[in-house]
């Protein structure tokens, strides 16, 4: 099975070249080892959230996609609500903006 993706290159202004400096990088190869199963489980707001933002998805397709739901009464006051149903991305905890670009598992 063959899989084939389309791929561009881009110039991104503002972003310096040693971005993907690999000297850099290297020394934190690896350190993935060390890592325990505490470092990727979801916390009790994460359930949460993610649950939230799953019913809030699935309402947001039927309102959008049903057939002829256009048509249904109140479909404006509907779609409005269940747009602020839908969870807007939360801002991870950081000290420092390059900390996640530095910090390998």
């Amino acid at each position: 099975m063959i899989h084939a993706t389309n791929l561009a290159v881009i110039a991104v202004d503002g972003v310096e070249r040693d971005t993907e400096d690999l000297a850099v990088k290297h020394p934190l190869c690896e350190k993935h080892v060390n890592a325990k199963i505490e470092d990727i489980l979801l916390t009790k707001e994460d359930d949460a959230q993610m649950v939230l933002a799953f019913k809030a998805l699935i309402m947001d397709m039927l309102v959008q996609y049903s057939p002829k739901a256009k048509k249904w009464h109140g479909y404006t006051e509907m779609l409005e609500e269940v747009s602020k149903m839908v969870p807007q991305d939360r801002q991870m905890p950081s000290h420092s903006v390059n900390e996640g670009s530095k910090k390998v598992l």
